[in-house]
């Protein structure tokens, strides 16, 4: 499905310009380039800006990710800081600013969340099922509230078969899921059996959360935002823009240089012997665009924000196209990978990981299509844009941490063998 837009830069500025958003997660990639656009290209007329450490160690926090272009965010006198905490009921908010909430906000965009592929199940809906569900309680008091957006994963359907994956919520099973019993059952038994059927118990919590938001709040103007794996910024707040940690891609190949590839095995595609899988990536500016206009066309439902968008690459050519940038001394020995077809067969540690498994999904993008004609700071539009320089770009920053790492890792070996 592709949604008709009748969206320009003039309607989407108009818009913001009427709005007050309150935005959590701002210390965080997504969240980061969300406060950005809001203040500096489309001056949204106030941000409420969610912290739970001091106003001072935000800033700091905020200013070691943005640079320098903090400082015409702050200056803009748009944000306004609010102290809280999403895992305390209430959000921990004072009845001042929770009045003050009440009276003003029109917006809500939660891009928090813990993206840690390595906590339990229990850990991980603690910190990304519980905090939304709170976060929708209380936005359900905002009498001036036009929509609610949660930010989620498309790998919350991870559980799916290879396959195109559509906009919308994919039951579990022919029999489902009781979304409820399974959030009672995490905390009762800190743990799931389920759990092995997504990529993480990451992706679980959030296809918990999505399904719980709606059955709980249906009343609640409901807008979800699932980015695939979130790149480092083609350009905005500024090229290559993405605090630590902040990129999967990323992280996983300072790891993996760091660790020579393990046993270097990984699974291929259904019916391939190699990497013909879509390794699924959308830059950090173009997921705020995508969210962002479809706040202001009022869209509702569930929204992807994946490489259909920007470019789709195979892992097979992913890897050709960054390898030739690692330094010969970084390299490890051919071949640097060994495909196997039998899934039984457990993939090397960093592949299993970060759930890099061989599934071949395609994260169906139609209702963004229409805004590729989009003008002005939100558009779409990636023409000019050479994503070889990029990849290029992209090896070169994380060559240093991947040294330092390897590094670490063989002096810990050494001190082990010496023992």
């Amino acid at each position: 499905m592709i949604e008709r837009t009748y969206l320009n830069q003039e309607f989407y500025r108009a818009f913001f310009a009427r709005q007050t958003v309150f935005l959590t997660g701002a210390t965080g990639g997504l969240g980061g380039c969300l406060l950005y656009k809001l203040v500096t290209q489309i001056h949204t007329k106030k941000v409420f800006l969610l912290h739970r450490a001091s106003k001072e160690t935000t800033i700091a926090k905020l200013r070691n990710n943005l640079s320098t272009y903090i400082d015409s965010i702050l200056e803009s006198d748009r944000v306004t800081f609010i102290r809280g905490d999403l895992q305390v009921p209430g959000l921990d908010l004072s009845e001042q600013d929770l009045a003050m909430l009440q009276q003003e906000t029109t917006l809500v965009i939660n891009s928090a969340a813990d993206t840690s592929f390595k906590i339990d199940a229990c850990e991980s809906f603690q910190n990304n099922c519980l905090p939304a569900l709170e976060f929708a309680k209380i936005a359900s008091s905002f009498p001036k509230l036009i929509k609610f957006v949660q930010v989620s994963t498309v790998y919350a359907n991870s559980f799916l078969p290879d396959g195109n994956i559509a906009e919308q919520i994919h039951l579990f099973g022919a029999t489902d899921l009781d979304c409820e019993k399974e959030l009672e059952q995490v905390f009762s038994e800190r743990s799931t059996p389920r759990t092995g059927d997504w990529l993480w118990p990451y992706a679980q919590a959030k296809y918990v959360m999505e399904r719980l938001l709606v059955q709980r709040y249906p009343e609640l103007p409901l807008l979800i935002i699932r980015p695939s794996s979130i790149g480092p910024a083609i350009k905005d707040p500024f090229p290559h823009f993405g605090p630590d940690g902040s990129n999967p891609v990323e992280t996983f190949a300072i790891l993996y240089l760091a660790t020579n590839g393990g046993t270097k095995i990984w699974h291929s595609a259904k019916d391939s012997n190699s990497g013909t899988w879509i390794l699924d990536e959308m830059p950090v500016d173009l997921v705020s665009n995508t969210c962002l206009l479809h706040i202001s066309q009022g869209s509702q439902g569930i929204v992807h924000a994946a490489a259909e968008l920007y470019i789709s690459k195979t892992a097979d050519q992913l890897f050709a196209s960054a390898i030739p940038h690692i330094p010969r001394d970084m390299r490890w020995e051919k071949p640097y990978f060994q495909w196997v077809t039998d899934r039984r067969v457990p993939p090397c540690t960093m592949a299993s990981i970060f759930g890099l498994r061989g599934q071949s999904w395609v994260f169906e993008c139609g209702r963004s299509r229409g805004f590729k004609d989009v003008d002005g700071p939100l558009s779409l539009n990636i023409d000019g844009h050479d994503d070889q320089d990029y990849i290029r770009e992209r090896v070169t920053r994380i060559i240093p941490t991947a040294r330092v790492l390897k590094e670490k890792f063989a002096s810990k070996k050494r001190g082990q063998v010496n023992l």
